[in-house]
């Protein structure tokens, strides 16, 4: 059985969404209290026929949590990413940004003109001193086997994590 945190709480939970598999509570209460947020995220992925797994790190909770993103190959065989439900800011621009040879995430490029949150996420693992100021929502993937920025793979959590952390902790420091 999964553990991790209860997304209302955010105490030890082990209770798993039935839909999507991914969404951990401590009992049935916070899972029916959540249902109103989680619903458009659960059924686009009961209902994907591809997805990727990715590292969430939301602006509004503190433990970065695995994700699943719906995706379908476009003409000319891109991976066109359904990111909507973590940017959902009318004025914001999303970006693709590389880690490493391996890693990229996903975020909101225009985050400090248009009102996007605090990533309180980064804020918690680079211990309130992150390379530079993060906002809004940011996904986390593996690079596909592509030197094209729109083709992706798989996050491992074990793997992949401190890398972004570190990558938080020194992006946009000088020296």
């Amino acid at each position: 059985m999964r553990k991790g945190s209860c997304l209302v709480c955010g105490t030890l939970a082990m209770k798993l969404c039935s839909g999507c598999k991914t969404a951990l509570y401590c009992n049935r209460g916070h899972q029916k209290q959540d249902w109103r947020s989680h619903k458009e995220y659960c059924v686009k992925v009961q209902n994907a026929k591809n997805t990727f797994d990715a590292i969430l790190f939301a602006a509004d909770e503190i433990e970065p949590r695995l994700v699943k993103i719906p995706w379908e190959f476009k003409e000319g065989e891109w991976h066109d990413l359904d990111r909507s439900v973590w940017f959902k800011n009318p004025r914001s621009f999303v970006r693709n940004l590389s880690v490493s040879p391996t890693l990229c995430f996903l975020y909101d490029d225009h985050f400090g003109e248009n009102g996007s949150q605090r990533n309180g996420c980064i804020d918690v693992f680079t211990g309130g001193n992150p390379g530079r100021p993060w906002a809004g929502n940011i996904l986390a993937l593996r690079k596909g086997d592509s030197d094209l920025y729109d083709f992706f793979d798989n996050v491992d959590m074990d793997e992949d994590f401190l890398p972004l952390v570190r990558f938080f902790e020194r992006y946009g420091r000088r020296g």
